[in-house]
């Protein structure tokens, strides 16, 4: 009964958000069970032990509607997944992680997640695990944002292979401009993601093959090609190779042009500029 007075009519709860149509479901549930949460607190009649017991029931609920959105998310990509492969240990750690994911965009990298892990079992370690959850969604965004300045390694060797290049201590604002400071330079080195080298850099030998987006590039330079002050941890590679990667053609222009100004020879397409 006490619970029934806490939560009223639900649905006009729900109707009420609705009348906003650029919510999605999931925002609407979530700011339901945020109510029913105020509202228990807020109720002078509960005690404080039956009020436990109702918020923590109602963030169960949360819980559960987050790892039902992540196993969603998994399964609309791939129909056919199956979880029967899948270590019982590693599962356990994924669910008691992911049930306190609430984030959108988070969710979809968890889902990518399962449904890697489901489809190559190792494939995602306990450790990338443990630092996807110290991450908070600010971090995760960071990171998408961040992969706009990633190449791909044109090397058949290294298809997963991902390298950032930027010449941020030589730029840093024309860098500023593009979307990227040292701020989230130093939060994602901070989450063991990448390093950064502003002494003396890091570089390739006198011949790199690229791809980014549709374009293949070669650059070559005699000695070193330089490559920029910031290169990806072990972690950050296995990150890239989760997330849905953001391009830029005014970050490639920019990251072009600088190579020129490096003296480096270049190859777009097969096309020498």
């Amino acid at each position: 009964m006490i619970v029934l007075n806490i939560i009223g009519n639900l649905d006009d709860l729900i109707n009420e958000n609705i009348v906003n149509k650029r919510k999605d479901l999931h925002d609407i549930q979530m700011q339901a069970i945020n109510t029913l949460m105020q509202n228990c607190m807020n109720d002078s009649n509960i005690d404080y032990f039956e009020k436990w017991k109702i918020i923590n029931n109602l963030n169960q609920c949360q819980k559960s509607n987050n790892i039902f959105t992540i196993i969603k998310g998994a399964f609309s990509k791939n129909s056919h997944l199956s979880m029967n492969e899948l270590s019982s240990d590693w599962l356990l750690d994924f669910w008691e992680k992911a049930q306190n994911i609430s984030d959108d965009e988070f969710q979809k990298i968890w889902s990518t997640v399962l449904e890697t892990e489901a489809e190559s079992p190792g494939k995602i370690s306990k450790k990338l695990l443990h630092q996807l959850y110290l991450m908070d969604a600010e971090d995760a965004k960071n990171f998408v944002s961040f992969s706009r300045f990633c190449f791909g390694d044109g090397g058949r060797e290294n298809r997963t292979l991902y390298h950032p290049i930027i010449f941020i201590k030589d730029n840093p604002s024309a860098y500023k401009a593009l979307g990227l400071d040292s701020q989230i330079l130093e939060n994602l080195q901070a989450n063991n993601l990448i390093q950064c080298d502003y002494s003396f850099g890091y570089c390739f030998n006198e011949r790199k093959k690229f791809f980014y987006q549709k374009n293949y590039i070669v650059v070559s330079k005699e000695g070193n090609i330089p490559a920029g002050n910031i290169k990806l941890t072990k972690t950050g590679q296995d990150l890239m190779n989760l997330i849905i990667k953001s391009n830029n053609e005014q970050i490639f222009n920019y990251t072009i042009d600088s190579w020129a100004e490096y003296g480096c020879s270049i190859q777009l397409n097969n096309r020498i500029l």
